[in-house]
Parts: structure tokens; sequence; C-alpha cells
């Protein structure tokens, strides 16, 4: 990762292009305005999100809307438990001249919105862990690179659901973020809500969306990875890292035990890119302590698998972040 330097201007300049995107999401999502700005920082930061929560809360709609604002193109894909691999993937077939050629899936576009993501199989959903940490498809021994942006928005049903699957910690680990989406605050937003559905004259059927141009995101993914991360707020990050995995250690071995899983070094990467996006959004050219602050439960607690027995009573892991947060000291307070 990369560190430049970011003009007051630029950040400025940087404001204005996410506000309107949030002004854009909000037109088709009414939601929690927070849950709006936090994806699009995900989608600023070009990390993958998934997005959590019941059927018929707005997951879908959300993605849609993130979709066609971002412009680019766009590929919706239903994933049901017979969904396979190459589905989703690409395959071989044979050309009129007999010559084996390869067919790209929905994988090969700017953004895809997997839907449902686990319905289906272990298998199938294996399929995108090299497509979302190396940004590639490899086919029968060749390897073919994904479109710049990629990114990949997923929504899932609550695992207590029938038909669903649990998502492998590999596949978790590459989300950037995981947004929990729960019922409207009040009967005005459920209104909005059934009010959208019943109004929508778009086709919802097509798995294809109609996309624009990917100049805007591209710039904003670009601007985002050169906002100031100062070294003592790298290492913060480090320690807030290395506080997890010390939850990790079981109790045979001198540990606390809380965790099943710390969070990895890649959950660190996350969460640095995560907080630049975040506080660029804010008009800030470089992060503070407070901004890793704010992106840490969305980055972090899909990362840190409470352990059972802790689970069943009652504590979370927004619960044991809450704790790691306020032991490991921030640099202000060194």
């Amino acid at each position: 990762m990369s560190y430049g330097t970011v003009t007051r201007e630029l950040a400025t300049r940087f404001k204005q292009d996410f506000d309107e995107l949030v002004g854009l999401v909000s037109t088709s999502f009414f939601g929690s305005p927070e849950i709006v700005r936090m994806a699009i920082v995900c989608l600023a930061a070009e990390g993958h999100v998934l997005l959590d929560g019941i059927p018929g809360v707005g997951k879908t709609s959300l993605a849609r809307a993130m979709a066609r604002s971002a412009g680019g193109t766009v590929r919706r894909i239903q994933f049901t438990p017979d969904l396979l691999p190459t589905d989703i993937t690409g395959s071989d077939f044979l050309d009129e001249n007999r010559a084996l050629q390869f067919r790209p899936g929905p994988l090969f576009s700017n953004i895809v919105l997997a839907d449902e993501i686990n319905r289906a199989s272990p298998k199938t959903q294996s399929a995108l862990l090299e497509a979302m940490q190396e940004r590639q498809v490899t086919n029968s021994g060749y390897s073919y690179r994904l479109p710049r942006p990629f990114i990949v928005m997923a929504t899932q049903n609550p695992k207590e659901f029938a038909g669903t699957y649990d998502l492998p910690e590999a596949e978790i680990d590459r989300f950037m973020m995981r947004i929990a989406i729960s019922y409207p605050d009040d009967v005005s937003d459920e209104a909005a809500i059934l009010g959208y559905n019943i109004e929508a004259n778009e086709d919802e059927s097509t798995d294809e969306l109609q996309g624009g141009h990917t100049q805007l995101i591209e710039s904003m993914i670009d601007t985002a990875r050169r906002v100031i991360l100062r070294p003592n707020l790298r290492a913060y990050i480090v320690d807030i890292l290395r506080e997890t995995r010390r939850m990790s250690v079981s109790k045979k071995e001198g540990g606390e035990g809380l965790l099943r899983l710390g969070v990895s070094p890649r959950g660190g990467v996350m969460l640095a890119r995560a907080a630049q996006s975040w506080a660029i959004s804010h008009g800030s050219p470089f992060v503070t302590d407070d901004h890793i602050k704010q992106v840490a439960p969305f980055v972090l607690t899909h990362r840190m698998l409470v352990d059972y027995g802790v689970a069943e009573t009652g504590v979370t892991a927004r619960d044991l972040l809450d704790d790691v947060l306020r032991t490991v000291r921030s640099p202000q307070h060194r």
C-alpha cells in the first residue's frame, strides 16, 4: 500500500463527489444514511462489501442503487443451491472452427451483485476466492484479468434461515466490510420502501444492469489511496490486530480464549484503506485515530470469530472489539 499527499482542495472535491453519490443512492434506498455512507466508503476503497440482514429490508436495493450510481459494467448473479462455479467464472466452448475458446462469466464486470450468496454451495462460493483477492479468474490453466475497478457487492440471509450455507472464513476475510441492515426505524421509512417497490418501473428481472462510465469511481479510488496515514497510526492498527489475536489464545495456553480467530494481516490492510476512504469522505486529507475507530466495527467484527461458549453468554464480536479499542492506546494518548 502506498501513501501520498492529498491537498485540501482535492479532499474537498472528493467530499463533493462523495456526497453526490450518497444523494443518488439515497433516492432508491430508504435506510440509515450511515449505511449508505459506509457502503460508498467501501466502494471508494475498492473493497468488497457484504450486506447482511433478513429478506425484504433493502439489501439488494442498496446494492443496485450503488451500482447504478457508480457506473461501469454491472452484472447480477442470483445464487442458488444448483449454481455451478463455471456459471459465474466462465467456461470453455468450441467455436465454429472447433477451436476451444473461453466464454467469460458474469464475474467479468466492474460491479458484481452477488444476491443471497450464502444460498449457494461451498464449492460455488469458493470460486469467488481468487476473483476477490487476485482480481483474476483461472480456467484450464490460463489466467484472465478482471476489469478495474472490480467490486463484489454480496447480500446474505441469516444463517438460521432454511437453505443457507455458512460462508467459509477465507471468503469472509476477503470482504472489506460487513454491513448489517435491519428494519426501518419508523413507519415513514417502511412506507417509503413499500411505495418505492410498488411504483418501481425499472426491469428488476434483468441480470445485466445498465451502467455508465467508471472514470469518477476510479478517480475516487486512486485519490483515497493517497490519503496520508502516518507511521504512528499504522502502528496503532497493528496494535489493534495484536490485541484481537491475544484474545484468541486458548485458556490452556494461558490466554482468555474469547475468540476462535483474531484479525488477519489482510484485515489490517482493509482497515487502513477503509480509514483512508472514510477520512477523505469528510474532507480530511489525512487519517486520524478517530477515523480508524469509526470504521473498525464494519471492517473487523466479521473477522473476529467469537468462541462458541463465550457466544452462548451473549457476548458479541462488537462487544469484544469495543474492549479492544478501549484497551489499545491511541497515538494521541501515548
